[in-house]
């Protein structure tokens, strides 16, 4: 399954650059121009990568940053902006981007982040896969002979 990446901005141009370099090193890449659009986007694909530009048109991107990670969480961030200061990348940085950008973009350092952030979240999704969770909800609901069988085949299978 290919890795999911939401683009955020405004500027078309951008949009398309980014889009075609992604989709080149095999990404499936979903684009929006503001924050309403990156918000359906994100709730309709799950993607896997944010980049987020900080000034749209509907808002800003910092804020839209801590809606996407409650609405997607474990989705990986990364913020661009033209305007780059150390207050507002400590700020992103504290709303939980893992990476703060200026434009004009390198691709290349893109492409490293965005491979980055996929690989870490695959490792966060396997560790969470083998580690049990005393919290966890048994899937197994029921008293039945069958339910007890299957239950036991399954832990058996772990």
């Amino acid at each position: 399954m290919k890795s999911r990446i939401l683009i955020v901005d405004d500027e078309p141009s951008v949009r398309l650059g980014l889009r075609r370099f992604l989709e080149k090193l095999g990404y499936e890449v979903h684009e929006a121009s503001g924050c309403a659009q990156a918000e359906e986007v994100c709730a309709a694909v799950l993607p896997d990568v944010a980049i987020l530009d900080q000034r749209l048109p509907d808002g800003d991107g910092v804020e839209l940053l801590a809606r996407l990670k409650d609405a997607c969480p474990g989705v990986g961030v990364i913020m661009l902006t033209a305007y780059g200061t150390i207050d507002l990348a400590v700020r992103a940085i504290r709303e939980g981007a893992e990476h703060f950008l200026t434009k004009p973009l390198d691709l290349q350092a893109i492409s490293v982040v965005v491979e980055r952030l996929i690989e870490d979240r695959r490792n966060r999704q396997k560790q969470l896969a083998v580690r049990p969770n005393a919290d966890a909800l048994d899937p197994f609901l029921g008293t039945s002979r069958a339910i007890r069988a299957l239950s036991v085949e399954a832990r058996r299978l772990l």
